[in-house]
C-alpha cells in the first residue's frame, strides 16, 4: 500500500490595476506647466491650512496628504488613459506611422496638427488644456 501526499495551494489571481494616468501628456510644455501650477496651488492651500493648526500630523498622515494631492491634480489636468487591447494586432506600417506622429507631436507640440486639432494618439489631445 502506497501513502500520497498532496499539498493545496491557493490560486493567486492576476493582479488587478487601477486606471492609469496619461503621464505622456507631461511631454507637451503646456499641460506640464499647467499640471505644475496646480500641484503648487494645491500645496499652497496645504501649507496655510497646516500652518492653521496646531496638531503635528504623524508621518503616516503626512503621506497620504501628499500622495492625494498628486493623485487628484493628475485626475484633473492629465486624466486617464484609455484601455489598450493587447490582443489586437497592428501591421508594421500602422506602428511606424504611429511612431513618426509621436516624433512630430513632441517635437512641435505647441505647432498641431494641420487641421488645427493635436493628437497624441489613444484619443487624447495635447496643448489644448
Amino acid at each position: 500500500m502506497a501513502n500520497i501526499k498532496l499539498k493545496l495551494r491557493k490560486v493567486q489571481q492576476q493582479g488587478q490595476r487601477g486606471r492609469q494616468l496619461d503621464i505622456g501628456k507631461l511631454k507637451c510644455q503646456n499641460i506640464n506647466k499647467e499640471f505644475v501650477l496646480e500641484l503648487r496651488n494645491r500645496f499652497g492651500a496645504l501649507g496655510t491650512l497646516a500652518d492653521s493648526t496646531d496638531e503635528d500630523p504623524d508621518i503616516h498622515t503626512k503621506w497620504e496628504t501628499i500622495k492625494n494631492t498628486y493623485v487628484e491634480a493628475a485626475t484633473k489636468i492629465l486624466r486617464y488613459r484609455d484601455k489598450k487591447n493587447k490582443d489586437l494586432e497592428m501591421d508594421s506600417t500602422w506602428k511606424e506611422e504611429a511612431r513618426e506622429a509621436k516624433n512630430n507631436l513632441v517635437e512641435n507640440c505647441d505647432l498641431g496638427t494641420e487641421n488645427g486639432e493635436p493628437n497624441l494618439g489613444r484619443g487624447t489631445t495635447c496643448c489644448t488644456g
